[in-house]
């Protein structure tokens, strides 16, 4: 059976209606959104059209294939908002009959730049036609601490489900940014819950990525650290190390003599290389205590175009 999401006739069940009525419907835009009928129903309603910035490659041409799922997964969320699909969301159950508004979407590739996603963003809010409702991102805090102020001064809120930075808390540059999770100072009090009251540590080796992401994270758990008597052992390391950095960074790890090692890091691959390294210096094993201060983002082995 053919699945009516996709078929190739434009119906309201398929994903591509709401996209294909702004393209051929006169619209009359009102603050954020576009008014229109709905020739299917002869009702007015209202289309958000929602502008998503997300890293689909880094500026070498690499694929990110988490960000593709988590796309694909708001793509799904939009459907189902649209046609009133309760099956995963039970709120969702037929709210397409008790409210007016539909969504639609686009996705935009910041390439892990904050150059280039405020380029790419600055393009969106001033077009004068095909505007947005809102916006969805960015993936790294580094990238949404730039683009939800530019947002901001354009009257879009920006929503972001991924950029966890405490220094996204300042509301005064961003006043319509908004996330849907919680900020590194709610991961430092939820780490340091775990390694000092419960496993009772009280020297401790942050070993942590040299980003925004990472600097902010770690000024949470230094801060309630210092605050209990715990002695903490820093030692950055930069995404992309060399085989050669890798050494350095474990042998820095190995020379504080700490048995419990704090990671606060984003990806897998980098997970992997310290791990390995950290075998060969004897430092990963049954005497010592790993562990990574967040949600790992896989390596999905998944294979997309470059480009």
């Amino acid at each position: 059976m053919e699945n009516p999401m996709f078929t190739s006739e434009v119906t309201p069940d398929t994903y591509s209606y709401y996209d294909a009525l702004r393209q051929t419907e006169p619209m009359e835009r009102f603050g954020n959104v576009d008014l229109l009928t709905d020739p299917n129903t002869g009702k007015e309603i209202q289309i958000c059209h929602l502008v998503g910035l997300s890293v689909f490659n880094f500026l070498d041409g690499a694929a990110l294939d988490w960000t593709y799922l988590g796309a694909s997964s708001i793509e799904m969320a939009i459907h189902h908002f649209n046609t009133g699909d309760g099956s995963v969301v039970p709120a969702f159950q037929d709210i397409h009959k008790r409210c007016p508004i539909r969504l639609t979407s686009e996705w935009l590739d910041t390439r892990a730049s904050a150059f280039s996603a405020l380029r790419t963003l600055t393009d969106v809010v001033t077009r004068t036609s095909n505007k947005p409702c809102a916006i969805i991102g960015a993936t790294f805090s580094s990238v949404s601490l730039l683009t939800s102020t530019l947002s901001s001064v354009h009257g879009y809120p920006q929503i972001s489900w991924v950029s966890a930075s405490s220094d996204l808390n300042v509301r005064d540059p961003r006043p319509l940014f908004s996330r849907t999770m919680v900020s590194t100072d709610s991961f430092g009090r939820a780490a340091i819950q775990l390694l000092n009251t419960q496993l009772n540590y009280q020297h401790i080796t942050v070993l942590y990525l040299n980003d925004n992401f990472g600097n902010a994270y770690l000024r949470s758990f230094v801060g309630l650290a210092s605050r209990l008597g715990i002695n903490t052992r820093l030692v950055p390391f930069d995404d992309g190390m060399s085989p050669e950095e890798a050494r350095d960074v474990i042998a820095e790890v190995k020379k504080g003599g700490y048995r419990c090692i704090f990671v606060i890091l984003t990806t897998s691959g980098q997970l992997e290389v310290l791990l390995k390294e950290g075998f060969v210096q004897g430092v990963v094993g049954p005497d010592y205590f790993w562990l990574a201060g967040n949600g790992v983002i896989p390596s999905m082995g998944l294979s997309y175009p470059k480009g």
